[in-house]
């Protein structure tokens, strides 16, 4: 498998002499070989002007607002903090802007929402912009979650309505994106050659490098892909221990009970224990605090129940913990859904409310069928 930086190199590359080149990227974009673009378009003889960088900033390590690199060999503007948008003064001595960036495939994860704010400011300005195709990390076969209704979204973690794991690349969302959400903007996307929609990262063969501080692995962001929405309530998810997202839990929470509770269902794919653990991530819920909860483990990659298991979890703490299970005014906003906190209270079950999260995808995917590119 080729990633789509690999086949930049023969096909776009010739056209970039001479033009004045702005790049939206991070750490993570690397070719089969590890020689990351910037380095790809040193080589080539290719100047950059500026750099944009994502949340996390270009290293992809860090929490909070990223400073702008003033001085630095190359202008490093940060699209993260008071400035999500790129200022079209920003493009104006610019010709084409690149994009690279491993995305981690689930719509509350904010690059994509970056990348479209770079296609809406190229479309704005007259520039080009290259859409520059990597793998979706948990694969590209799988829709599920919620398609959020048109009143959640606009925003920078629910940019569009689309699923929850949308089930597709880049440069085809970069496709949907610019047609049927109507932004025009001049793009071309350099396609990866020999992927296919049901591999995982690990099939690749490409390098790990984490998109984000707590990515730190293809289970996480397995189950980050599913139950990242959990983080909406006041829960530690891991945040700052060996295995984030792996971890669930807060310090009034009786883990041998709620685990006794979560053994009278099915997960499909899932090995669920109880577990106490310390979470150590700045600026997040119950740092140094001992939590309990469950650990979670997949044992069948492809086919897992991790989104029921995040529901029938919130449901058992919303049931016994009704005083102190707090949710954020953002639930409805990250799982896409104004309903479920009220299916949620009602203790609906499982069945009805993957039935509601099925009818709202079916316009999506009928739509999502018209810009898969690969098989």
């Amino acid at each position: 498998m080729l990633t789509g930086l690999d086949m930049f190199e023969s096909s776009v590359l010739p056209h970039l002499k001479g033009k004045r080149v702005a790049v939206v990227t991070n750490i993570t974009a690397v070719n089969k070989k590890g020689v990351h673009l910037l380095d790809v378009l040193k080589k080539h003889g290719v100047t950059v002007s500026t750099v944009f960088t994502p949340e996390h900033g270009f290293k992809a390590d860090r929490d909070g607002v990223i400073k702008d690199k003033k001085g630095a060999l190359v202008p490093t503007i940060s699209l993260y903090g008071n400035q999500r948008r790129p200022k079209l003064s920003d493009l104006k001595k610019i010709d084409v802007v690149l994009y690279d960036i491993q995305d981690a495939g689930v719509r509350y994860y904010t690059y994509i929402s970056t990348m479209v704010y770079m296609m809406q400011a190229v479309a704005k300005s007259g520039k080009k912009m290259v859409i520059i195709d990597r793998p979706n990390m948990v694969g590209a076969d799988i829709v599920s979650g919620f398609v959020p209704p048109q009143s959640l979204t606009g925003k920078f973690t629910s940019i569009f309505p689309i699923a929850t794991r949308y089930g597709m690349t880049n440069g085809e969302l970069a496709l949907l994106f610019n047609t049927h959400f109507g932004i025009k903007a001049a793009i071309k996307v350099v396609w990866m050659r020999n992927y296919n929609r049901s591999m995982l990262f690990d099939t690749t063969a490409l390098p790990w490098i984490s998109p984000s501080p707590n990515l730190t692995s293809l289970d996480g962001a397995l189950l980050y892909s599913e139950l990242g929405w959990l983080e909406t309530v006041n829960l530690s998810m891991g945040r700052g221990t060996k295995t984030p997202f792996q971890l669930i839990g807060a310090p009034f929470i009786d883990a041998k009970k709620v685990v006794e509770q979560l053994r009278k269902l099915s997960f499909d794919g899932l090995a669920i224990e109880s577990v106490s653990f310390t979470p150590q991530a700045k600026y997040h819920k119950y740092r140094s605090k001992l939590c309990h909860g469950v650990r979670i483990t997949i044992k069948n990659r492809q086919k897992n129940d991790v989104f029921k298991f995040a529901v029938e979890f919130l449901k058992i703490l919303v049931k016994h913990y009704p005083e102190k299970i707090k949710l954020s005014r953002d639930f409805a906003l990250m799982t896409g859904s104004s309903e479920l906190e009220r299916m949620i209270r009602e203790n609906r079950t499982f069945v009805e409310i993957e039935s509601r999260a099925k009818r709202s995808r079916t316009e999506f995917r009928a739509v999502r069928s018209g810009y898969l590119h690969y098989k």
